[in-house]
């Protein structure tokens, strides 16, 4: 099957950007961004983009699918058992098999089915001890060693054997602290050690699957604020999308991220560019590596009424654009502009370059011009050279430079080390 993604920027094309569903938003200095909007206004929950290119949007009037052209709008049906259980739609999963999972409000999980574009349905029964503990499903998440857990919003943590579809929990009691801190789950993230990182209503929590045993952990900055919306593990750091954000630091405390001035944050995802994505009222802040900001962009950039807010955030499978779930209704492509080299140098006669990690080095009419690389400003100039002047770097950490006379040993940044006399016989 082909993508559907690059149907769906074929579709943009043809229709001209006037379809009611479909504008052109602001374009940024960085990011170009495309408004959607369902074909009715409604409170939207989660999206993802699937491994075929289809968009799936979890709402209160249903299930939807966009395929580029046209919206899909899955609701319950009382006469068929086999379509959605209830049509507040919480949050939805696709695992590593490509299986698509929908958790209801109301309805418990549900598996979608490709080959009969219908549902099969996990529901709580109060008979059967190994059906699902409870019908409101907050999370759902898989392991890289393939365990499926799906968090309730009120049943605790539960963990699902695809083999039997049979599931078994872990409950909050008041006399075990080893136990979940609150039934009521709404993130789940994988920490590096396999453990589970869990995040509740009521306090976070570091889940050991071998012994099943909880960690709690309560921040102490704002302490009546002790709920966890979004977990991201980033750059070897965990972050939580509490009040204000914060992350796991040393000995398994709760610290706040300095960068963001107490700011609360509804979602958190790391991109396919090795950076990081906080989603909220005051629009995108994208961290680097470093976890320095490297972009903002504004919520004005997505609603022309800044009485907005941004909310879930997935990273496109496709290619390196990002899917961002607004309000009402409405989502968003972000698409990052490519950079476009712009010429930095006057006319003059380059007879040479060598190339260092930080550093261009370009020889000008006999001298040496050193410039950043990633702000095109000249650093530093070498001259006094005798006759025709060579250069040559085989590291990037030393450059070589010889004339009629010398060679010449210099760093990157162009401090000079040695020089040698040299003889033309």
């Amino acid at each position: 099957m082909t993508s559907c993604k690059s149907y769906i920027l074929l579709s943009l094309l043809y229709l001209g950007f006037n379809s009611s569903n479909i504008c052109l938003a602001q374009s940024t200095e960085n990011f170009e961004i495309t408004t959607f909007n369902l074909p009715r206004e409604t409170q939207t929950l989660d999206m993802l983009e699937d491994q075929f290119g289809f968009i799936w949007i979890a709402s209160r009037s249903g299930l939807w699918r966009y395929d580029g052209g046209n919206f899909k709008n899955y609701k319950r049906d009382p006469k068929d058992i086999t379509s959605i259980t209830d049509n507040y739609i919480m949050c939805l999963y696709e695992d590593m098999s490509g299986t698509l999972w929908i958790g209801t409000y109301g309805g418990g999980l549900l598996k979608y089915d490709r080959n009969c574009d219908c549902f099969q349905r996990f529901i709580h029964d109060d008979n059967d001890s190994t059906s699902i503990s409870f019908n409101e499903i907050k999370v759902i998440f898989e392991t890289t060693d393939n365990k499926f857990y799906i968090g309730t919003d009120g049943g605790g943590l539960n963990i699902m054997d695809r083999t039997n579809d049979s599931f078994s929990s872990y409950k909050y009691s008041e006399t075990d602290s080893s136990t979940i801190s609150h039934n009521n789950v709404l993130a789940i993230e994988e920490a590096p050690n396999g453990n589970l990182y869990v995040g509740t209503w009521n306090g976070f929590n570091i889940f050991d699957p071998e012994n099943g045993d909880f960690k709690r952990i309560y921040q102490k900055f704002q302490p009546e604020n002790q709920y966890y919306f979004s977990l991201e593990c980033f750059n070897n750091r965990l972050f939580t999308s509490g009040t204000p954000t914060s992350f796991l630091g040393k000995r398994d405390q709760l610290e706040q991220v300095d960068v963001f001035s107490k700011r609360h944050f509804n979602r958190i995802k790391r991109d396919n560019k090795g950076r990081c994505w906080f989603s909220g009222n005051d629009g995108i802040f994208i961290l680097n590596s470093e976890f320095e900001i490297q972009h903002h962009i504004p919520i004005g950039d997505f609603y022309e009424n800044q009485a907005k807010f941004l909310d879930e955030i997935y990273p496109s499978k496709q290619d390196n654009s990002t899917w961002i779930l607004g309000a009402n209704g409405t989502f968003f492509l972000v698409e990052e502009k490519p950079k476009i080299f712009n010429p930095f140098l006057t006319r003059e006669n380059i007879s040479g370059i060598a190339n260092t990690d930080s550093n261009y080095w370009l020889i000008t009419n006999g001298s040496i011009s050193i410039f950043n690389k990633s702000n095109h400003v000249l650093n530093n100039k070498l001259s006094g050279f005798h006759g025709d002047v060579y250069i040559f770097n085989r590291t990037r950490n030393k450059v070589w430079i010889a004339d009629q006379q010398k060679y010449y040993e210099y760093t990157s940044q162009g401090k000079k080390l040695n020089e040698y006399i040299h003889s033309n016989k």
